[in-house]
């Protein structure tokens, strides 16, 4: 590759390159050229190391690469998380919490609530006070607290005991998160 077509592929990085049309059809010889440096050389793999690598993504899902950070926050072991990731929000046992909420339980260590929890996009986690620690990880989806701090899927947020808080999810998805707390009390505020 020359070190003009460097020079150039770095000036479009940065948005300098002002004669370049990002939506310009590109060949494919030309998209792979483009490519290359940043790939490195392709690499065949065994086809039984192929079916695994592809076997273990497909039994997790879309959530496959939180399966570690669930399993620890819940003391679970990988395959019990494994099934708990596959169930969607719509089944049976993730029962109403409130309106556009649902919570589905889950088997966490001794003195603490675990679930993972479904909120439709727009709505309003309401305001709720930890009487112990809580732990939230963010798995799909986005939103902000009541504080004006942004959560995105691969966050967590961790509250002490004693503070309240409440989140609206963005309007483009819906929000799924895993929590473990020990003891949480929603505040209802006096109309």
């Amino acid at each position: 590759m020359s070190t003009e077509h460097d020079a150039r592929l770095a000036e479009w990085l940065l948005g300098v390159a002002d004669d370049i049309d990002p939506s310009a059809p590109v060949d494919a010889a030309e998209a792979d050229a483009l490519a290359a440096p940043l790939l490195g050389p392709p690499v065949d793999l065994p086809e039984a190391l192929f079916s695994r690598l592809s076997a273990s993504l497909e039994a997790a899902g879309p959530l496959a690469p939180f399966l570690d950070r669930v399993s620890a926050l819940f003391a679970l072991d990988p395959e019990a998380t494994r099934a708990l990731l596959r169930v969607p929000p719509g089944e049976p046992d993730w029962p109403p919490m409130f309106p556009g909420i649902r919570a589905r339980r889950v088997p966490s260590p001794a003195g603490t609530q675990g679930a993972l929890v479904w909120v439709a996009p727009g709505l309003v986690f309401p305001t709720h006070r930890h009487q112990g620690p809580e732990r939230l990880l963010f798995l799909r989806g986005a939103c902000a607290d009541d504080a004006g701090r942004r959560y995105r899927a691969g966050d967590r947020c961790d509250s002490a005991p004693g503070t309240a808080h409440a989140f609206t999810v963005d309007l483009d998805q819906p929000l799924l998160f895993a929590v473990l707390a020990r003891g949480v009390v929603f505040v209802v505020e006096d109309r």
